[in-house]
């Protein structure tokens, strides 16, 4: 299965951190909401991590319940606003999900409810002014050549290398928020969060599909160089300020 650039950067970072805040365990749990698919779960588990992966749409589910090989992960349908879990978790993950949340600080709160008391969540959104999403994500993606590119699994796949468009079953899930730096750091800061780290994972200028991986390598790392306002997104490693004894 095809996986892009961003997608690796994405994964790269997530197990970074989980690994550096308890580098002798890797019996941690971890909760990913929206987890689409399945790939971050899937991939977490093989490390040994104990993982729930949730999302609100229960085809999603169904394929990550029948493709998924590890006893060690879980797939469960469950709402990102409203999720309130037992026992809690050590790591909370929300990466690519809360620009498609029409109240976002309730997926923070969320985050909140779920994490133990020494845990860390890690967070990422795109740029909502970057040139894709600027173009793409507020007129093509909701126009009818993208709902036509998208009913259409075989030319998607010709056209991209993937199999799924937002690493999802449900395709339609288009972003209704559309975040610069300021403001989600805001809303990151205004829910009682502090930010402990931020990465790039890309400059969202080029589309993440096959036929573009060479340069979009390129404009991956050189979006590590870049101030965060006029990167493509944002990866945040954040804490309750009640819990920031990290």
């Amino acid at each position: 299965m095809f996986e892009s650039e961003v997608l690796i950067r994405r994964t790269k970072f997530m197990t970074k951190q989980i690994t550096e805040h308890s580098p002798f365990n890797n019996k941690l749990t971890v909760l990913d909401i929206g987890c689409g698919i399945g790939t971050i779960p899937c991939y977490l588990g093989s490390l040994g991590y104990n993982v729930m992966g949730i999302d609100l749409d229960p085809v999603s589910i169904a394929d990550c319940r029948k493709n998924n090989k590890f006893p060690n992960v879980v797939f469960r349908v469950g709402n990102a606003e409203t999720l309130d879990l037992e026992p809690k978790y050590d790591i909370v993950i929300a990466t690519e999900i809360i620009e498609h949340i029409l109240h976002p600080e309730l997926a923070l709160k969320t985050i909140e409810r779920n994490l133990k008391d020494d845990g860390i969540g890690i967070v990422s959104v795109p740029n909502g002014w970057c040139p894709w999403e600027m173009i793409i994500g507020r007129f093509i993606q909701k126009g009818i050549i993208g709902s036509w590119i998208y009913r259409s699994p075989r030319f998607y796949k010709f056209l991209t290398g993937g199999d799924n468009p937002f690493n999802s079953k449900n395709v339609f899930c288009f972003h209704v928020n559309f975040f610069s730096y300021r403001r989600f750091k805001r809303l990151i800061e205004n829910n009682g969060f502090k930010i402990l780290v931020v990465a790039h994972p890309s400059l969202g200028i080029l589309p993440e599909w096959k036929s573009f991986g060479f340069f979009k390598k390129i404009e991956c790392k050189i979006s590590d160089y870049v101030p965060h306002p006029i990167a493509g997104g944002w990866l945040m490693v954040i804490k309750p300020n009640a819990k920031n004894t990290l």
